[in-house]
């Protein structure tokens, strides 16, 4: 299983750096999690349809081929953590076995990345700095993995 997220813009916040490496300290062996930064911050002074463009396009670019893309947009799908669990699953079992979670700018995605986006889930209904949705994506994809083999950090 490979799971690789993107943020548009740098994590600039060590603790939220801290906090990301804990997680992914955690993760069985045969999970490999990779965060990596599109930088996408070199676009703030562009209108926000420009930006949105500008990320698609980092996207595009940072995307390997057979991934599954699932973006994480305000505009998405909410799922609880054992939902979620469930979703991952029904995809690993369709033979999904690389996904790339990629999370927007200050303005989200725009509709053409929406329209290729396999999946669009959204974290919460509350906004948050692209930062703080990275750590909560790999804490959550922790708690995803954790659910399916069993364990016992996920509490109902």
């Amino acid at each position: 299983m490979r799971y690789r997220i993107a943020s548009t813009n740098k994590i600039k916040e060590s603790f939220i750096l801290e906090g990301e490496q804990e997680y992914l300290r955690r993760f069985p062996k045969d999970v490999r999690v990779e965060c990596l930064t599109l930088g996408g911050e070199r676009f703030g002074d562009l209108e926000p349809q420009v930006q949105k463009d500008k990320h698609f396009e980092l996207l595009t670019k940072a995307r390997e081929k057979g991934e599954f893309l699932i973006l994480l947009d305000e505009r998405g799908e909410q799922l609880g953590s054992r939902k979620l669990a469930d979703y991952f699953e029904k995809k690993m079992l369709g033979g999904a076995s690389r996904f790339l979670l990629a999370i927007g700018g200050p303005f989200g995605w725009s509709g053409e990345a929406l329209r290729e986006a396999d999946f669009v889930l959204s974290l919460s209904k509350l906004t948050f700095p692209n930062q703080i949705a990275r750590l909560l994506c790999v804490e959550q994809l922790y708690r995803v993995t954790n659910i399916l083999k069993g364990g016992h950090y996920h509490k109902e």
